[in-house]
């Protein structure tokens, strides 16, 4: 699973206008989400040299990281080489 974070949010941002090509900026409360990276490992930076995903391998990672706190910081690392195959 790839760690990430959620955030409930109210304020102004771009949304689609059905039927109109143009986007325009309006207020709402959106539910705002992303994915956490972390730099590269061997295999992955040859193909993407910036950043790869945080990704959580195993249930007690994932439930961890679910638990929040700054405990979970080591989570935010890099699979281990021998973790990644390329197809």
């Amino acid at each position: 699973m790839f760690a990430g974070v959620f955030r409930p949010w109210t304020g102004e941002r771009l949304t689609e206008v059905p039927g109109k090509k143009r986007r325009v900026r309006e207020v709402h409360d959106w539910s705002l989400f992303a994915f956490l990276t972390t730099e590269p490992n061997n295999v992955v930076a040859p193909i993407h040299p910036k950043a790869m995903p945080v990704i959580l391998s195993t249930p007690e990672d994932c439930e961890r990281w679910m638990s929040g706190g700054l405990e979970t910081l080591d989570l935010q690392k890099p699979l281990p080489d021998e973790a990644v195959t390329l197809t």
